[in-house]
């Protein structure tokens, strides 16, 4: 029958075991017995005593054991994928490596290759959520404060909390062999709906505390000045001189109802920034009460019961315990305002970052546009080039087919050739004048870009200075003259179609009108005010009153009767 193993798995020899092993080969034990007593494999113990006799060392050598799927290089990919994505698990990982690489690679070994490295899986830490205005607040109210010493021994911080039944906030731990996890011993039981509890309130001072308030159900302004304020902070306040007043931006205690009792009662409040518990040292308090709950094995039956032991804690808090974390306020406030410097330094990275990066791409598009110009001038003279060449070849090909037939006309020729020599002059400086024309328009791009950019950085700083105005249209139709001697009425209306053709507001129609008046017509402008000559509806109503239907009928009787 086979010897059973005595481990479930390989594991390497310790030093210790070892040494233990060469001991106990020295003090006469044979294989087996050195064997039983480390409990190892009696191969194992003659390798080792082997190893110490002929090399007289223990050690392994460098590079024993199967080889590492992945190289040094792998390794520091593995890496920057698991920095790039904190929560990313094991298995994630592996599919991750698997697309990258197109090599498969198990979820063990990436945990081992991230233990060998210092990437180990740990539960995260949890704040609550800040905006930037939140940083900037808590910012401010730290450099406000960041020269109080003595003067936080003035201060009366004050709080709620809830201490609930059945519930552990995640320290308690339980230990246990592999395969116990579903043990009743190894489980706490947590209800899913609400647990019952208790709330209280409490105020802490430099020399001394405030009595612990239990509250029942929920607390609005209104209970929280009959139940909190009048029958204990503000006696409590008042048996301290010069004490100001903390509390946090709870709706109950930011209430107007509450603001105006604080203001009738003459109370002195501590501003406090939004979402800052880490700088109030109560809750460092609310925190031991709940440690030493947790401690206590006597289980807790009823929400009376925890409140008798809630209050007992609190009354029996030491008061330097409490006075250290007064004492402990500067340096709380000295590492907001390094941390949320670090943010804010962050921040300013960022943006200029950003701006470089906006600036790079920016160079870079113009050198692009620059290379695109150079190359299409380039290409240009190239194509002039293959022009003139082959006008050339053809040209020469020409004579020497009719040399040797045409001798009579070689002066002809040759002032062909001449020709074509200057008409080649001239196409070079054509192309002299071309590359000019395009290096001054390059620079003129250039100089546009410079006036463009100057525009743009003046415009956002005085924006106001820039005005743009609209152009006029342009008339599509044209408009005849008025001299008066036909009806008003018949030329208002051309003058009404084509004002709508054109698309003319109220200021292009009368100027149009001003202009398109001829004779007698022209003679109105004079009787009307320099006010009324701009305005479209006052110079219609003279013209109407001049040249209406009425007054032409009363000018034809006139010219009859003096027929």
């Amino acid at each position: 029958m086979p010897r059973r193993r005595k481990r479930a798995r390989f594991e390497q020899l310790t030093e210790f075991e070892r040494g233990r092993i060469i001991g106990l080969r020295e003090a006469g034990l044979s294989y087996r017995a050195v064997a039983s007593r480390v409990q190892r494999n009696s191969s194992t113990v003659m390798r080792v005593w082997k190893q110490w006799t002929d090399e007289c060392r223990t050690t392994r050598k460098s590079g024993s054991g199967p080889r590492n799927v992945t190289s040094a290089r792998d390794d520091r990919h593995l890496v920057r994928m698991a920095r790039t994505d904190r929560t990313a698990s094991s298995r994630q990982l592996a599919a991750l490596w698997s697309i990258a690489t197109g090599v498969s690679l198990c979820a063990s070994s990436i945990r081992r290759r991230l233990l060998q490295c210092g990437l180990r899986a740990r539960t995260p830490l949890y704040r609550i959520p800040l905006t930037h205005d939140h940083r900037r607040l808590r910012l401010q109210w730290a450099n406000q404060h960041r020269d109080w010493r003595a003067d936080w021994q003035h201060v009366v911080f004050s709080d709620e909390s809830r201490f609930n039944l059945w519930y552990h906030d995640g320290r308690i731990r339980v230990r246990r062999y592999a395969g116990e996890r579903h043990l009743p011993e190894c489980i706490i039981e947590r209800h899913s709906g609400r647990t019952p509890g208790v709330m209280v309130w409490g105020a802490i001072a430099y020399h001394r505390r405030s009595q612990l308030l239990r509250i029942v159900g929920n607390l609005n302004s209104n209970r929280y000045i009959r139940e909190v304020l009048q029958p204990e902070a503000v006696p409590f306040l008042q048996s301290l001189p010069g004490a100001v007043f903390q509390q946090d931006n709870a709706r109950p205690h930011t209430a107007r109802i509450v603001k105006s009792f604080f203001a009738a009662q003459q109370v002195q409040l501590l501003p406090w920034p939004a979402c800052s518990p880490d700088m109030s040292p109560i809750e460092h308090v609310w925190d031991v009460i709940g440690r030493l709950l947790a401690r206590d094995p006597r289980p807790v039956a009823s929400a009376d019961e925890l409140w008798v032991r809630v209050q007992t804690i609190w009354n029996a808090l030491p008061q330097s315990d409490i006075q250290t974390l007064f004492d402990s306020m500067p340096c709380r406030v000295a590492a907001l305002i390094a941390e949320e410097t670090k943010v804010v330094q962050a921040a300013q990275e960022y943006v200029k970052e950003e701006m470089k990066t906006v600036q790079e791409k920016t160079e870079e598009s113009v050198k692009d546009e620059m290379k695109a110009l150079k190359e299409e001038m380039k290409a240009g003279q190239e194509e002039m080039k293959r022009e003139i060449t082959c006008m050339i070849e053809n040209k020469f090909e020409a004579m020497e087919e009719r040399t040797g037939t045409v001798e009579n006309r070689v002066g002809e020729i040759e002032e062909r050739v001449s020709s074509v020599k200057e008409q080649m002059q001239r196409r070079v400086v054509v192309q002299h004048q071309i590359e000019q024309q395009i290096d001054d328009k390059v620079s003129t791009v250039a100089k546009e870009v410079d006036t463009l950019k100057k525009f743009v950085a003046t415009a956002e700083r005085n924006s106001d200075n820039f005005k743009f105005l609209s152009i006029p249209a342009c008339p599509s139709l044209q408009l005849s003259t008025y001299d008066g001697k036909t009806s008003w009425q018949v030329y208002k209306t051309q003058f009404s179609i084509v004002a709508d053709a054109n698309g003319w507001d109220s200021q292009d129609k009368v100027c149009h009108l001003a202009v398109s008046l001829r004779a007698d017509a022209a003679d109105v402008l004079q009787t009307l005010l320099e006010n009324q000559r701009l305005d479209f509806e006052a110079l219609s109503g003279a013209l109407e009153l001049r040249f209406g239907e009425k007054c032409l009928k009363d000018y034809s009787r006139l010219q009859l009767k003096s027929r």
